[in-house]
């Protein structure tokens, strides 16, 4: 496994790790990619954000310099494999390691994603299957439309790291729907629904 540790200038950790009004982090995940890709030199890295957090005061403020981030970043190579490591940021430390090539962690084979978007849409009295990837389920309001996202690593389960911006943006308006199906060895996975 190879190591790298990267300097980041605070501007850099603002930009990923911004304190919100409520005294809570708001993740970039588009300015961890991009960190990343400046530092190792690659382009189209994509990122999972695993955990976010920081040292409090007594009063519950939020104090900027100990901001960490932990996640996992990935490089598709377009055949459902992709070079894979891992980030840690620590203030204005990051470590960012790779771990090898091997199957892409938020999978993009039709196959797969196929089989379980018909496994999903069968758990669902009328839903129907639309395209690989999406269904449509029976909701109070008429149809509401449902991403069905597979992934391979743990580290990946926010909407932020696995819709495009336009399906954020639905996801958050309560326009779409989200199904993770979180594979767990060869036999098994974890389905997480979030918006249904």
């Amino acid at each position: 496994m190879n190591r790298q540790l990267v300097q980041l200038q605070p501007g850099e950790l603002d930009c990923i790790a911004t304190i919100g009004d409520d005294g809570e982090l708001v993740i970039d995940t588009e300015a961890v990619a991009s960190c990343l890709s400046r530092a190792m030199r690659l382009v189209g890295i994509r990122v999972g954000v695993a955990g976010a957090d920081c040292l409090r005061h007594g009063d519950g403020t939020p104090e900027p310099a100990t901001r960490n981030l932990t996640g996992i970043w990935w490089l598709y190579h377009g055949d459902d494999t992709a070079l894979v490591g891992g980030f840690v940021v620590d203030g204005l430390a990051m470590t960012i390691t790779t771990e090898g090539e091997g199957e892409a962690p938020l999978a993009e084979g039709v196959e797969i994603i196929g089989l379980a978007t018909r496994a999903i849409a069968s758990q669902y009295d009328g839903a129907e299957m639309v395209d690989v990837g999406l269904v449509k389920v029976p909701s109070p309001s008429g149809e509401k439309p449902v991403r069905v996202a597979v992934t391979r690593d743990h580290r990946i389960r926010r909407p932020q790291d696995i819709l495009s911006a336009g399906e954020l943006r639905n996801f958050e308006s309560g326009q779409l729907g989200l199904v993770i199906v979180q594979l767990i060895g060869a036999e098994k996975a974890l389905v997480i629904q979030l918006g249904i």
